[in-house]
């Protein structure tokens, strides 16, 4: 049997796989790598009974791009990101680390805003129940119990694989707007830790692809430099490295 922490991980889960879906449905086509511009560009609510706060941003309102219609470089994802947590009390931001090319790495938390004010109390007490040394028996199914579960989900480590980054910017909303009870239960038993794009260097260069070689006449040959840019892409980091290949190094 599942615990309410384990059912809201899950629940958790299954909302990421449909924002990821969501956000880049308006530009799919099945195998057509031209996108229907009489799709919806709205999609929100993603599910029946979802409910959202107004005062809220809608990413829509403050990037460049609706969300699934061109992807939104990174800056302008963390300007909406830190535009949340400016206005809502269940999203705080962090800065994690910085590429080589110097744009700053986020993390952001999410949760109900009694877990966010005791962030803290939970990340020591997190790093206590992953050392067995610390607590065991007893003490640690304590622990357990008192303790929300952790999900962190990381966003585009490929540069070129565009539309995790924007999706997160669309479930950063909705966890932090939405008023519905099965959001507000995954909140309180989950403080989700979202970074929208592990390899922004990557995805900057891939993106000044697209720009130089996009079109307003569709090209459907998929060989061509519209869909997929020019060696070395995207993919990699500033040094041309896989991030997702060799992950000891």
């Amino acid at each position: 049997m599942f615990t309410n922490k384990g059912k809201s991980v899950l629940m958790f889960c299954s909302f990421c796989l449909l924002f990821t879906v969501a956000a880049v449905s308006p530009v799919r086509a099945d195998m057509n790598p031209s996108y229907d511009y009489e799709a919806p560009i709205d999609t929100v609510p993603y599910y029946p009974g979802a409910s959202y706060n107004p005062s809220i941003p809608q990413p829509d309102s403050s990037l460049p791009h609706p969300v699934g219609v061109w992807p939104n470089h990174y800056q302008d994802i963390v300007r909406y990101l830190k535009e949340l947590a400016s206005v809502s009390d269940r999203v705080k931001i962090e800065p994690a680390s910085q590429t080589f090319e110097g744009r700053q790495l986020y993390s952001v938390f999410i949760s109900t805003p009694e877990n966010i004010k005791a962030l803290d109390k939970y990340r020591d007490a997190m790093a206590q129940i992953a050392d067995p040394s610390k607590l065991t028996g007893p003490d640690l199914d304590a622990a357990i119990k008192d303790q929300p579960a952790f999900a962190w989900l990381g966003y585009s480590i490929h540069g070129d694989e565009i539309s995790g980054t924007d999706a997160a910017s669309l479930l950063c909303y909705h966890l932090a707007a939405a008023t519905d009870s099965a959001t507000m239960h995954v909140l309180k038993n989950v403080i989700v830790i979202i970074q929208p794009s592990e390899n922004p260097d990557g995805r900057e260069r891939y993106l000044s692809m697209l720009q130089i070689y996009q079109s307003h006449v569709p090209n459907y040959d998929r060989r061509s430099a519209q869909h997929s840019g020019v060696w070395p892409w995207g993919r990699g980091n500033h040094y041309w490295f896989d991030m997702n290949r060799d992950w000891i190094l």
